[in-house]
C-alpha cells in the first residue's frame, strides 16, 4: 500500500522495506515538533492552597503547558519556557531556547516531570505546580525519545546514538553511557525485570536494531534486529516486548535473550505502540488497519482486523461498557473509532466532521468506562475532549467554550 505520511516535519513515500532504514536516518527532523508528544495527567496537585488536576502537554511547538481542563477560562496554570520571563524560568539563571518538544512529559518520583528538547538535547526536570525547574542534562545533542525514570534515575537517548543514565539528585556525574547505540531512537525504551539480568533498559533504533542494555552498569545483554527501522515505543508485560516495524511486522521478543516468540505481518508500518490486556496484544499499522492478538502465541483474536479508514499513529485505548470492553483508536485525521475488543467490530464512530490538524500522540482516558472522555492533542497544540457516544468534540486549548468546559479527571462532570 502507498501513502503519504508525516515523519517529524519530513513526508515520506513507501519505499522498498532496504531503504527504509537509510530514509529515517537522512530525514529531517527540527524545530517543529507538530504534536508527537501525549498528555499527562497529574491529579491533586496544590496550588495556590488549592487542589488542582492538571493536564500537562506540548501546547504548540515550543513549549510545555499545565492547564486545568475544567477551567472554562482556559487559564494557563504555568507555561515552559514562561514568555513573561524571557523565555526563562523559575529556578533557571539562563534563557531556556524554545525549541521542539517530542517526548512525552515524563513523571519524576511525585513532584516533579521530565522534558526533553530536539533543539538543543537539555533535559529539565520541571516541579508540577510550576514553582521552579532545574537543568538535569545537557547531552550536546538532541533528544526526540521519552527520557525514561525509576526512581530518582533518568535514561536519555539522544540522537548521537547514546544513552545515558543520570542520577537526578546529584546530575553532574553520569552513572554510566553505552555509546555503542546502532542508530537514532524516537521510540521511548522501556524497563523491564529480566529473571537472569536484573532489570533491563529496552531500546529500539531507527534501523530497526532492538538494544536491552542492564540498567546497573549498561552493559549490553543482547540485540535484536527487525526488518526495516523502529519507530513505535517499546512495551514489556509478561517477560516479552511487543513492537513493531516499518517492515510490516509486529513482533513479540523474549526479554531474557532477545529472540523472537512470534511475529505477525500487518497491511503497512506499524508506528503505533501496543496495548496489552488480559493477554490479549492490540495494536493498529498506517493503513488503518486494527489488530488483535493472542500475545502467548500470536494467533488472531479476530475473524479479520478492523479497518479505521485512515492511519494511525497513536496507541489504542481500553474502555469498559458494562460487560464489554471497548477499544477506541484515534486516526491521524481525528476520527475516533470505538471497538468491540472481543469481536473486533465497530461500535461507534464520531459523527462530527474530522478535526482541523493532525493527531499523532498517544490520547489521554479520564476515566475507565466510556461514560469518561479521553484527550487527544494535535499538531497544532490544541486540545480536545472526546466522549465515546457524544456527537461533538469539546476544545480544552487554547479555546475553550465556558459553556462547555471539559470534564473532570474523574469523570463526574465539570468543576
Amino acid at each position: 500500500m502507498s501513502h503519504w505520511f508525516h515523519v517529524k516535519h519530513s513526508p515520506l513515500a513507501v519505499l522498498p522495506l532496504l531503504l527504509v532504514p537509510l530514509l529515517l536516518a537522512a530525514c529531517g527532523i527540527g524545530d517543529n515538533a507538530d504534536g508527537w508528544a501525549a498528555p499527562l495527567l497529574v491529579p491533586d496537585v496544590v496550588i495556590d492552597e488549592r487542589e488542582r488536576d492538571l493536564i500537562i502537554f506540548a501546547a504548540g511547538r515550543d513549549r510545555i503547558a499545565a492547564i486545568d481542563p475544567t477551567d472554562s477560562t482556559g487559564e494557563l496554570i504555568w507555561e515552559f519556557p514562561d514568555p513573561a520571563r524571557d523565555n526563562r524560568f523559575r529556578g533557571l539563571d539562563e534563557e531556556v531556547p524554545t525549541g521542539a518538544f517530542y517526548g512525552d512529559p515524563t513523571l519524576l518520583g511525585q513532584d516533579e516531570i521530565l522534558v526533553g528538547t530536539w533543539s538543543d538535547g537539555k533535559v529539565y526536570a520541571i516541579r508540577i505546580d510550576g514553582s521552579s525547574a532545574r537543568l538535569i542534562f545537557d547531552t550536546a545533542d538532541s533528544v526526540v525519545a521519552s527520557v525514561v525514570a525509576d526512581d530518582r534515575v533518568a535514561y536519555i537517548a539522544t540522537t548521537d546514538k547514546r544513552v545515558i543514565a543520570v542520577d537526578t539528585d546529584n546530575p553532574e556525574e553520569d552513572l554510566w553511557t553505552f555509546d555503542d547505540l546502532a542508530n537514532e531512537v524516537w521510540g521511548t525504551p522501556a524497563l523491564a525485570q529480566s529473571r537472569e539480568h536484573g532489570q533491563l533498559l529496552i531500546v529500539p533504533a531507527l534501523d530497526g536494531t532492538i538494544h536491552a542494555l542492564r540498567t546497573a552498569d549498561g552493559g549490553e545483554v543482547w540485540r535484536f534486529q527487525a526488518g526495516a527501522g523502529i519507530g513505535s515505543d517499546a512495551v514489556v508485560a509478561d517477560g516479552r516486548l511487543f513492537i513493531g516495524s516499518f517492515d510490516r511486522r509486529f513482533y513479540a521478543i523474549d526479554i531474557e535473550d532477545g529472540t523472537e516468540i512470534w511475529s505477525r505481518e500487518g497491511r503497512d508500518w506499524f508506528w503505533t505502540s501496543a496495548l496489552i490486556r488480559d493477554g490479549t496484544v492490540y495494536a493498529a499499522d498506517l493503513a488503518g488497519s486494527v489488530w488483535a492478538w493472542d500475545a502467548a502465541t500470536g494467533d488472531e483474536r479476530w475473524a479479520e482486523p478492523y479497518d479505521a479508514g485512515g492511519a494511525i499513529r497513536a496507541r489504542p485505548l481500553l474502555m469498559a461498557d458494562g460487560e464489554m470492553l471497548v477499544l477506541v483508536v484515534m486516526t491521524r485525521a481525528g476520527k475516533a473509532h470505538a471497538i468491540d475488543s472481543g469481536r473486533g467490530t465497530e461500535v461507534w464512530v464520531s459523527p462530527f466532521e474530522e478535526l482541523d490538524s493532525l493527531f499523532y500522540a498517544n490520547p489521554l482516558a479520564l476515566g475507565t468506562s466510556i461514560g469518561s472522555p479521553f484527550l487527544v492533542a494535535n499538531e497544532a497544540g490544541e486540545l480536545y475532549e472526546i466522549q465515546v457516544n457524544r456527537d461533538d468534540a469539546r476544545e480544552c486549548f487554547p479555546d475553550p467554550k465556558p459553556a462547555q468546559p471539559c470534564t473532570a479527571p474523574d469523570g463526574g462532570g465539570s468543576a
